[in-house]
């Protein structure tokens, strides 16, 4: 599946490893409870991928479920790998909800 993407995507891929997988590192510590996802009082928007994981698609839900206000968008077509593959359509769904936030 990596071969098929295309260069500036595997590229873009290889250059973001480093981070990433601080990123996932720092992950397993963090923990917070779903209190303190209720006590935001921010716009969120959870979106994921309609062909990703069940796990994703629960930690979207489980998202907008706790943060009050919240919505979930599904991208059609998407997997986990959605910003890459999907990137037009993630932004039409972003530029939908700036417009009616909720």
């Amino acid at each position: 599946a990596y071969d098929a993407l295309p260069e500036g995507v595997r590229n873009y891929i290889s250059a973001a490893m480093p981070m990433n997988v601080i990123n996932i590192k720092s992950e397993f510590n963090f923990n917070p409870s779903r209190q303190a996802y209720q006590a935001l009082s921010v716009p969120t928007l959870a979106i994921h991928g309609d062909r990703t994981s069940a796990s994703s698609k629960a930690m979207s839900r489980l998202i907008s479920d706790a943060i009050p206000g919240a919505r979930v968008s599904a991208i059609a077509g998407a997997r986990h790998s959605l910003i890459s593959t999907h990137s037009e359509d993630v932004a039409a769904a972003i530029r939908r909800w700036t417009q009616d936030p909720g």
